[in-house]
C-alpha cells in the first residue's frame, strides 16, 4: 500500500502542559553502533549516543516507569510512524532512556578491580610514606607531615565540591 503525503501550513499553535500526575518515560530513537567495532570504539559511541549524537530525532513519552516491556513498546511505536524523520528498522536502529549511557556488567567489574588496585597502591604508598618519616630528621618530618595533611584536606574539598 503505497503512502500519501499531504502538504500542510500550520497557521496557529498553542503548547498544551502535561499533567502531573502520572509518571511518563521518554524514549529516543537512535543508531545501532557496529558490531565489529573495537572496544574503544564501543566506549566512544556509547558515550556519543547517551548525549544524543547518534539520535534519528525522534522522541516518544510513554505512560509508566521504564521496563522491559514499554521498550518493546517503544520499537513498535517507532516503527509503526515514520511522522518527523527517518523510518525506524530494527536491524539499524534501537531505542534509549533519556539519560546517561547504561554500565555493563563487565564494566562494573572493571571498576570494582580498578577500586582495588587503587587502594593497594595508596596503601603502599602511604607505607613509603611512613618510611620516609622515620628516616628524615625532626624538622623535615614536620614539612612531611603538613604536606599530608594539605594533600588529604585539599582531596576532601575536592571531593565534596561535586
Amino acid at each position: 500500500m503505497p503512502s500519501s503525503k499531504i502538504g500542510m501550513h500550520v497557521r496557529q499553535a498553542t503548547l498544551a502542559e502535561r499533567s502531573h500526575g502520572r509518571a511518563t518515560t521518554t524514549y529516543y530513537a537512535h543508531r545501532k553502533r557496529p558490531d565489529h567495532s573495537g572496544v574503544i570504539r564501543r566506549w566512544f559511541s556509547d558515550q556519543w549516543r547517551a548525549v544524543g549524537g547518534m539520535d534519528v530525532h525522534r522522541s516518544i513519552q510513554l505512560p509508566g516507569l521504564p521496563s522491559g516491556d514499554q521498550r518493546e513498546v517503544a520499537r513498535e511505536e517507532f516503527a509503526r510512524t515514520s511522522l518527523g524523520g527517518t523510518r525506524f528498522e530494527r536491524a539499524r536502529h534501537d531505542v534509549r532512556l533519556a539519560m546517561g549511557p547504561r554500565r555493563s556488567e563487565r564494566m562494573r567489574e572493571r571498576s570494582l578491580a580498578l577500586r582495588g588496585v587503587a587502594g593497594g597502591g595508596i596503601a603502599a604508598g602511604l607505607l613509603l610514606y611512613g618510611a620516609l618519616l622515620d628516616v628524615l630528621p625532626a624538622p623535615w618530618c614536620l614539612v612531611a607531615l603538613m604536606c599530608l595533611f594539605v594533600g588529604v584536606l585539599a582531596g576532601w574539598q575536592l571531593d565534596h565540591l561535586h
